[in-house]
């Protein structure tokens, strides 16, 4: 901290400066006139990208990504790779730069946003340097904004949960770029998205699918990115597939005739077809990243890994063989927030959640439109009720209740539904048909979602009341 004042006041202190936090902070700029105190224990914002694997990308819509007032990219799509023809998926380099862009040409010139970098937090009111040890007390007028609640865990940062004997080689993706990988094997621990990434990257990089083993103690339902471009000559197309996704969930007469409609629809991928996937954690694929992985064809799947030996790897279910030559991938973080949601708003404390399933940056901002928008705790809380993360397959369906249940409260708030009709980080509600086919095939979708909506909605709540695991189903006339 370069001054040591006893204590720094603002309206709102918030805590974190990845891309939830400064989503919040853009828009409340632009809708109020509050203060704020940001305060990250990195050197710059941009979050858990600081701390991702040199080959990290974003794998969702670019242009529902960032900050409201400034967009990310210039709308153009990727011409070579894996995602050719679609939006182009910014490296973390990239969206580091894009914050810190955000924050010293936006938030700091406006004079009403204080930055902390390097900086504990102490619920206590007490931030303290990481480095100097200078410590400064913080105070919000209105409200402590915590924007770390639903934090990103990568491998870098959580180490692995399993034992590892000093003579075996098991590292993250963070170091696979640095490694002398001749004559070596890999195998890479983990299903999710870091898996896939790694698996990847071993195979752009000349590594022959037969040196790379797989450990997926489970399958993965994965979002088909083809079909979620939101693009202004793809915005018909997307919109298509959404209304799709209703009407599937509409029809479905079970969980396997869901998920099997869902995959003959196009809104989902899998990468083995002989293997029913039980996992969905939002991870998005193109068509070639999908074609790619399925090369690597030794997949064991003996559960979790518990312990990597100096010649085998144990595992829940049984042991396989390892040596001094096998590079073990640890990818095992769970990524998304494991913590359950609590409200949003508190007395004299918000905290940022999703409120469209993995949309971070939209929720971040539609949290503080909605702040700004009302004054009663309850009023606001009824507006956005959290989406938790998903983890298992049946969780496709109950975030899309709560999605949906959360969209038709916004579309009969007139303030939000205005604000969303004007935000880039809605989608396609402020997209112009740059044709007359275009419009028409999104007046056509928009009947259709329209159409299947509230039926979609009832039978899901039918499907999960049949399972022991069902939430709670949301009142569907709110």
């Amino acid at each position: 901290m370069a001054t040591k004042p006893e204590q720094l006041e603002a309206d709102y202190v918030i805590i974190g400066a990845g891309a939830m936090g400064m989503a919040f902070a853009d828009e409340l700029l632009s809708v109020s006139d509050a203060t704020m105190i940001i305060i990250d224990r990195r050197h710059r914002p941009g979050g858990h990208w600081n701390d991702g694997y040199p080959f990290l990308r974003l794998h969702g819509a670019t242009s529902l990504y960032g900050v409201n007032s400034r967009s990310l990219g210039e709308g153009e799509v990727d011409r070579v790779g894996l995602n050719a023809g679609l939006e182009p998926l910014p490296s973390s380099v990239e969206l580091c730069a894009y914050y810190d862009e955000v924050m010293r040409h936006r938030l700091l010139p406006s004079g009403r946003v204080t930055f902390l970098p390097l900086c504990d937090y102490h619920e206590d009111g007490r931030v303290t340097s990481r480095f100097g040890g200078d410590e400064v007390r913080v105070k919000a007028r209105k409200a402590v904004v915590d924007a770390t609640y639903t934090n990103t865990k990568l491998p870098s940062t959580h180490p692995p949960n399993f034992d590892v004997v000093p003579e075996a080689t098991c590292i993250s993706p963070n170091a696979l770029p640095h490694l002398d990988g001749r004559g070596k094997s890999f195998t890479v621990i983990g299903a999710g998205k870091t898996a896939m990434d790694s698996v990847t990257w071993l195979l752009e990089h000349d590594v022959v699918p037969e040196r790379i083993r797989w450990i997926r103690p489970r399958d993965s339902w994965m979002v088909d990115r083809n079909a979620r471009q939101f693009r202004p000559d793809a915005a018909g197309e997307t919109m298509n597939c959404v209304a799709g996704e209703l009407e599937c969930a509409a029809k479905a007469r079970d969980f396997d005739d869901l998920f099997d409609r869902l995959e003959q629809d196009g809104a989902l991928m899998r990468i083995d077809r002989q293997v029913r996937p039980t996992m969905y954690r939002c991870a998005t694929l193109s068509h070639a990243e999908l074609e790619t992985l399925r090369q690597v064809t030794d997949v064991v799947r003996l559960g979790h890994v518990t312990r990597i030996g100096p010649d085998e790897i144990e595992l829940q279910h049984g042991t396989i063989p390892t040596g001094p030559d096998q590079v073990h991938v640890n990818c095992t973080a769970s990524g998304l927030s494991d913590k359950p949601p609590r409200p949003v708003f508190e007395d004299g404390r918000i905290t940022l959640q999703m409120v469209r399933t993995c949309q971070p940056c939209f929720s971040g901002a539609i949290t503080a439109r909605t702040e700004t928008l009302f004054d009663d705790t309850e009023t606001k809380n009824d507006c956005l009720a959290p989406v938790p993360p998903p983890y298992e397959d049946k969780d496709w369906a109950r975030i899309l209740v709560i999605n949906s249940a959360n969209q038709l409260r916004w579309t009969k708030t007139p303030q939000l539904a205005e604000w969303m009709a004007q935000s880039r980080l809605d989608g396609t509600s402020g997209i112009a048909p740059p044709s007359d086919a275009v419009a028409a095939q999104m007046a056509k979708a928009r009947d259709r979602f329209k159409e299947n909506i509230r039926p979609a909605l009832a039978n899901l709540q039918r499907l999960l009341a049949d399972t022991e695991t069902a939430q709670t189903p949301m009142a569907m006339n709110d």
